[in-house]
């Protein structure tokens, strides 16, 4: 989880406050180019802000491949079924799911995976094909 004093150090190491990435030489924002443009999309659009609380609350990195681009992160069932879950949660919306983690304070059972990890998984009985890989 990123916390407050998280971000107060990383920004003292020169990382992005979010995601932890070193911050380009000479960069003046309050986070790195692909946190930023998250930043600055959050303060127009209701799904960036949900997503931006997400991400600081599971990790701006996918828990397999490592990919930290905010635009390839989503959230992710650690033990599989998401579907059905979020089908049983959504009413009115896509937003309805993120907003449902939100209120119920971040349950465990959810990490943060890239687009390509979280099909891949949900593609090979629930293992990533990256982890197979490395067996």
């Amino acid at each position: 989880m990123v916390t407050k004093e998280l971000r107060k150090m990383r920004k003292d190491l020169h990382q992005c406050p979010h995601c932890g990435d070193p911050m380009p030489e000479g960069w003046t924002k309050e986070a790195c180019p692909p946190c930023h443009k998250v930043g600055v999309l959050a303060s127009t659009s209701w799904r960036w802000k949900l997503s931006r609380q997400i991400f600081d609350h599971y990790g701006w990195r996918c828990y397999c491949c490592g990919e930290r681009h905010p635009f390839f992160l989503t959230l992710d069932h650690v033990e599989g079924k998401g579907n059905i879950h979020r089908k049983e949660v959504r009413k009115m919306g896509s937003n309805d799911w993120y907003k449902w983690v939100i209120e119920n304070d971040f349950p465990e059972g959810f990490r943060t995976a890239c687009y390509s990890c979280n099909l891949g998984a949900a593609r090979n009985k629930g293992v990533c094909p990256h982890k197979e890989e490395e067996i």
